[in-house]
């Protein structure tokens, strides 16, 4: 697959052997409105992170409830088919993936 130069620079940060051991860092993906960002979150960075770099758990958060359900049933499929567990309200034992607002993700429990 070739990468555009948005998922190259993100390639290139998580795969930068200091990567996991930068504490205290806000790591941001930032791109205008209607570019494809969560397109390219469902497809390829997702299970890039699970599938290459290991990772166990992907919290997603977004502003509006309105963005996560337009994307909800990519993600569903997404992790129906690589047989993860996906969540849209609370924390639930072995799900892998959670799509939240965030006001959800950043001040309500279990989440905090």
């Amino acid at each position: 697959m070739k990468l555009d130069d948005y998922n190259k620079i993100w390639v290139d940060m998580i795969e930068d052997p200091n990567f996991s051991t930068r504490l205290n860092e806000v790591k941001v993906s930032a791109k205008p409105m209607r570019t494809g960002k969560n397109y390219s979150e469902s497809s390829f960075r997702i299970p890039h992170l699970i599938n290459k770099q290991d990772m166990k758990l992907h919290i997603a958060t977004s502003p509006l409830s309105g963005i996560i359900l337009e994307n909800q049933a990519s993600l569903e499929d997404l992790c129906t088919n690589n047989k993860w567990k996906y969540e849209e309200h609370g924390f639930h034992n072995g799900a892998i993936s959670y799509n939240l607002t965030h006001h959800l993700g950043i001040s309500s429990s279990p989440f905090v």
